[in-house]
């Protein structure tokens, strides 16, 4: 089975669905990106790309949905095994973040997480960095930080105070 270039998990929160906003403007430029969405609800999925679709004027009808639950380690495991890179939005990391990397590096499948919550990017790193390391897997934790403060920063500046 070919695997796609990227699964966007926990795609019907918030910074999902702006992720896979930002996604559907950027795919454009990359004719063959092969991409996907995937949540816990498939009802869901479907609303988000219809939506998108109506916003954007894109045909999304393409785009692969995947069904997968951070409570369900099989389900996240096949989404892994679907996907070269999960870039997961499903929070809080702190409760739902390790399990979704563990299975990505079972996956050989590589894994960015979205949080800002530094406090998770530590917890069970250890036991799978040598798995990750050994695969030549980048699993790139809490790569929110610095857009967080940004965000932040850009709030302050345009504050009316």
């Amino acid at each position: 089975m070919s695997r796609l270039d990227v699964v966007i998990f926990g795609a019907t929160g918030f910074t999902g669905a702006k992720t896979v906003e930002e996604m559907v403007r950027i795919a454009k430029k990359y004719p063959g990106l092969a991409w996907g969405v995937a949540g816990r609800s498939q009802s869901k999925l479907e609303e988000l790309m219809a939506s998108l679709g109506k916003k954007t004027g894109e045909d999304l009808s393409g785009i692969k949905m995947i069904v997968a639950d951070v409570t369900d380690e099989q389900s996240i495991k096949d989404m892994c095994l679907q996907a070269r890179v999960v870039a997961n939005c499903a929070g809080p990391y702190r409760m739902y973040g390790e399990p979704v990397v563990k299975a990505a590096v079972e996956a050989k499948t590589h894994v960015v997480d979205v949080s800002g919550e530094s406090q998770q990017a530590t917890a069970g790193v250890k036991e799978l960095r040598g798995a990750a390391v050994g695969s030549e897997l980048v699993v790139c934790r809490t790569s929110a930080v610095d857009a967080i403060i940004l965000i932040n920063f850009k709030i302050f500046v345009n504050s009316p105070y």
